[in-house]
């Protein structure tokens, strides 16, 4: 009986207290879990599809780049990133947010920044999306990705 009136006890003093911290003046404060990325791997026609790691910065938190050789072709479907391994519809894929032409995003020459977004079959908005070269582009790239803000930096190294 004792231990009843005892957990009772605690129980009040637990609501007045969890209570007494309330108020209509206090402000809530919501703080975004930062996820950080272990792995990334690049897919598509410039690496044979298969899923290659990328190399992880030892610095920056979620950042990663890999250096490919790029060439153009009539389906241009040359890379999205994938942020696991395995089936097609169990990962998570980073893919260009907006196509030019037949499912790609083509990069220039120049390189530049593009957005991507996080789509999977999980989720129900996968595209299959990729980003191409334009004819004449061919060469090689660094491809550095941030997926902590989704963008991809690209830069042109040479033919």
């Amino acid at each position: 009986m004792k231990k009843y009136f005892k957990s009772i006890y605690l129980f009040l003093v637990g609501i007045i207290a969890i209570s007494s911290g309330c108020s209509d003046e206090k402000e809530v404060l919501f703080v975004e879990p930062v996820e950080r990325i272990n792995e990334l791997y690049i897919t598509g026609a410039a690496v044979g599809w298969a899923s290659k790691a990328m190399q992880k910065d030892a610095e920056t938190p979620n950042v990663f780049t890999y250096e490919v050789s790029l060439t153009h072709n009539d389906e241009n479907k040359l890379f999205k990133f994938t942020r696991e391994q395995g089936d097609w519809d169990k990962i998570r894929y980073l893919l260009p947010t907006a196509v030019d032409y037949n499912g790609y995003t083509k990069i220039t020459t120049a390189g530049g920044e593009y957005e991507m977004s996080m789509v999977s079959q999980m989720a129900g908005n996968l595209r299959d999306h990729f980003w191409g070269i334009g004819p004449g582009a061919d060469g090689m790239y660094r491809l550095t990705v941030n997926a902590g803000t989704l963008k991809l930096k690209v830069e042109r190294l040479g033919d």
